[in-house]
């Protein structure tokens, strides 16, 4: 009835059996997600558990796997998660003794973003950007349609091979993505979407009519495969592009980061901007409230001095 010894688990048994039970049982995930999320840490894990000197407690193994990563980034977030999900399995079903399941808190292991880090998913960028994009794609209606969608509507990238229009009980259409993004809280539902139209800076609304032309079957959209997946394919189309080139530059001299996930990001600061509750928000976009609370932006340098000026302009009036 003894703890077993360190050496004496049998890790690597371990780790197979947990692919299995994550990739066949419960919320399974895809086979993708093991090989991106759980594969390449849980095998440096192992690596360490079977080597001369391996940790000794769970707190010393998650800080080993994660401290080449920066602190509070997405990337080691999931490496902890991973981990915790991975030491809990091997108490449960592994009849690993009780030592082995973390006593620590998972945000003791994340730790918090560096006051200058930068996300490689991008930042919002404003609506007259985005409309320059477009128009500076008119020689090539796919990828302008591409872009047109993922903005006015806050898609994921992979979400434009999801996409369809479904009539309401008036008869009226509305826009409807199948896709379900499988994590490990489990896995997003098919949703509606409602669009948000870019204003552009002199105030015109841009009628992309994207809907009605979608129902025409007016929009074609580029072949999107290769091993990045779709937002792979489709970002690898768009940086030949001059106009694609141009906004990257113009993101970069104000030291942010633009990608295909910049329009996403986009959707969210033009949906609070235009007092749309973070709720609402959310279910578009396809994310629990925290979510979307925790990975999207809520504003943006401009919305943010638009707020307070309207704000000093009522207190004006009221006085």
């Amino acid at each position: 009835t003894a703890p077993k010894l360190v050496e004496k688990l049998n890790w690597e048994e371990a780790k197979n059996n947990f692919k299995i039970y994550k990739t066949k049982f419960g919320n399974a995930i895809k086979e993708s997600t093991w090989k991106h999320d759980f594969e390449p840490v849980l095998t440096e894990a192992v690596k360490y558990m079977t080597s001369n000197k391996p940790p000794t407690n769970p707190a010393k193994l998650i800080d080993k796997c994660v401290i080449n990563y920066e602190a509070g980034v997405r990337s080691r977030q999931i490496r902890v998660n991973s981990l915790f999900a991975f030491l809990e399995h091997c108490f449960k079903r592994e009849n690993f003794p009780a030592t082995w399941l973390p006593k620590t808190e998972k945000s003791e292991h994340i730790g918090k973003k560096p006051a200058d880090w930068k996300s490689s998913k991008g930042d919002a960028v404003t609506d007259q950007e985005i409309i320059n994009l477009v128009n500076g794609l008119s020689g090539n209606p796919m990828l302008q349609d591409c872009v047109k969608l993922i903005a006015e509507l806050g898609l994921r990238p992979i979400e434009l091979i999801h996409l369809s229009v479904k009539k309401d009980s008036m008869n009226q259409p509305y826009w409807w993505c199948s896709y379900q993004k499988k994590s490990s809280r489990g896995m997003t539902k098919p949703r509606e979407i409602d669009p948000l139209p870019l204003i552009d800076d002199e105030g015109n609304v841009q009628k992309w009519n994207l809907i009605s032309r979608w129902e025409l079957g007016d929009i074609k959209l580029p072949l999107l495969d290769g091993k990045g997946g779709v937002g792979g394919a489709l970002r690898d189309l768009l940086r030949s592009q001059p106009a694609y080139k141009s906004l990257t530059a113009i993101a970069k001299a104000r030291d942010e980061n633009f990608s295909l996930y910049s329009l996403r990001h986009g959707y969210s600061v033009r949906g609070i901007s235009r007092n749309i509750d973070s709720g609402s928000m959310s279910d578009s976009m396809g994310n629990s409230k925290r979510t979307h609370e925790d990975a999207y932006q809520q504003s943006s340098k401009r919305t943010r001095r638009t707020a307070f000026a309207k704000a000093a302009e009522l207190l004006e009036v009221k006085q």
